[in-house]
């Protein structure tokens, strides 16, 4: 398994052999110990495949080998959680394992007791992010680093464990918006990319193969 970046309910289907069994471990890098948070797999059509608390007791499946993204989400008291994001290549096996290392950068918004609120910030730990912001994997490696303006971010790029960039957001600076993804492989070319674009209350999400031909087109 291969961890390209890290950056929302239904039974698991019966298996068939297709399906890959995965396992994953969390390290949590603020507090430096193994945790166990929430957490749900997606497809790269961001469609939930898995989740952990309506799922709880259920072996994880992945239908087929590819990108999937996982969502891991850490509760901050009762108005609070953090969102850490990564995109993993899973590959055909038997069983796959892996560490997910949980960044001191993290997304954190409010939810839980006002879900209508539009609150959010990127934190360092506990402390709100602000120009160039840089954390590191337990081996000295850059994780994730960003330029963020009193929380918000401006640009955020991410490594995987040997240091080739897995992926890398670009904001609006006025709205705050995502408008370009980009994912890389292990020698740092694009492996595909997505352009955001909002209108009327809606997004569309517009994915490239490296070569700018169009893989795919959604609205989400």
């Amino acid at each position: 398994m291969k961890i390209l970046s890290f950056i929302l309910l239904f039974s698991i289907p019966s298996i068939s052999s297709a399906q890959i069994e995965v396992k994953f471990d969390f390290w949590d890098g603020c507090s430096n110990k193994y945790i166990n948070p929430s957490f749900e797999i997606s497809n790269s059509k961001h469609q939930v495949i898995f989740n952990s608390i309506f799922d709880k007791d259920s072996k994880i499946f992945v239908p087929h080998p590819g990108i999937y993204i996982i969502h891991v989400f850490l509760y901050d008291g009762l108005d609070f959680k953090t969102q850490n994001t990564f995109a993993v290549e899973i590959e055909r096996g038997s069983l796959s394992i892996d560490t997910l290392y949980l960044p001191k950068i993290r997304y954190r918004f409010e939810p839980v007791l006002h879900p209508t609120s539009s609150y959010y910030e990127y934190v360092n730990c506990s402390r709100p992010c602000n120009g160039k912001e840089i954390c590191y994997y337990p081996n000295g490696i850059i994780q994730l680093e960003g330029e963020f303006k009193q929380g918000k971010p401006i640009t955020l790029r991410e490594y995987n464990e040997d240091g080739n960039s897995g992926r890398r957001i670009q904001y609006d600076v006025e709205s705050q918006l995502q408008t370009l993804v980009e994912y890389f492989d292990d020698n740092g070319e694009i492996i595909e990319y997505e352009i955001w674009k909002y209108k009327k209350g809606k997004t569309l999400v517009k994915s490239f193969a490296r070569n700018g031909k169009l893989i795919d087109s959604r609205e989400l």
